[in-house]
């Protein structure tokens, strides 16, 4: 099953990639209407121009979303290393007080099974 925040980054791609489009052939349109007489050509690019003005709108609401879903994703990873983090700290720490009690016991002649224990408390 994809994950939902892959579904948004394929859909926020293909909006791009279709805003795109838009753009592109919106442009190739604007020059061939300026071809014609003045009598058609205006009224043809004013409202190519409304079109342009809701590609540009949709652009940046497109934007927001990729930024938004950005954001969301960072803290997702962020909390995730925390998480792991945290773990690696607290076998770092158990780690440290072995090393410390076995190199206390040392000089005691500590049993194996002291240290077998020792060992297994620090994971």
């Amino acid at each position: 099953m994809v994950s939902t925040h892959i579904q948004v980054r394929d859909a926020i791609y293909a909006g791009g990639k279709s805003l795109g489009c838009a753009k592109t052939f919106l442009a190739v349109k604007k020059i061939a209407a300026r071809r014609f007489t003045d009598a058609v050509a205006n009224p043809t690019l004013d409202e190519m121009a409304m079109m342009q003005n809701r590609l540009d709108v949709a652009a940046k609401e497109l934007g927001a979303v990729q930024k938004d879903t950005s954001d969301l994703q960072f803290a997702r990873l962020t909390k995730q290393m925390s998480t792991r983090l945290e773990s690696v700290e607290k076998h770092a720490a158990d780690f440290r007080e072995s090393v410390t009690t076995i190199s206390n016991n040392e000089d005691d002649g500590a049993e194996p099974a002291a240290m077998k224990d020792i060992f297994e408390q620090a994971g």
